[in-house]
């Protein structure tokens, strides 16, 4: 006997099959897709709550530890690099060097503000790696804890 509870109604199914060789009677499982979507969906909505919300904590304590001006190293050229367009050293992150000229016009003009708003677009990119890696992670997991295709509430906990 199967019982499934849908928004207080229960059904209750008796399912048997009778295989033709031993001629034992068999539970026949129902299978739906509608609960298949319902909680591939909650798992998503979870999945993504969740990334965000380590995005969000990674980019705090990130922007809350920046450096004010350029430090030791690579920094400082970077910074330089990305106020005055030049090219750093090889091979140079261009992405970086744009991004960071978008961010340095945010500083509005004021040049002792270059290097804090380059170090938060450092802080930002470093929050999205944590995100893209939980969700990389996350994917892994599912993918070796969900053999078949249904996802079951004790999974998604232990993804």
């Amino acid at each position: 006997m199967l019982k499934w509870r849908r928004k207080s109604v229960t059904i209750e199914l008796n399912a048997w099959i009778t295989r033709e060789s031993s001629r034992r009677p068999c539970k026949l499982f129902l299978f739906s897709p509608l609960r298949l979507a319902s909680d591939m969906k909650q798992y998503q909505r979870i999945n993504n709550l969740f990334g965000w919300i380590a995005f969000a904590i990674s980019a705090f304590v990130y922007i809350s530890t920046i450096e004010p001006t350029g430090s030791f190293w690579d920094c400082g050229e970077f910074i330089a690099s990305s106020y005055k367009l030049q090219v750093g050293h090889p091979p140079g992150a261009p992405l970086f060097l744009m991004l960071g000229r978008v961010f340095s016009l945010l500083s509005g003009g004021n040049v002792k503000l270059v290097s804090v708003m380059i170090n938060i677009l450092s802080a930002l990119m470093s929050a999205f790696t944590i995100l893209f890696l939980f969700w990389t992670i996350t994917a892994m997991a599912k993918k070796i804890i969900v053999k078949g295709k249904e996802i079951a509430n004790d999974q998604i906990v232990a993804i």
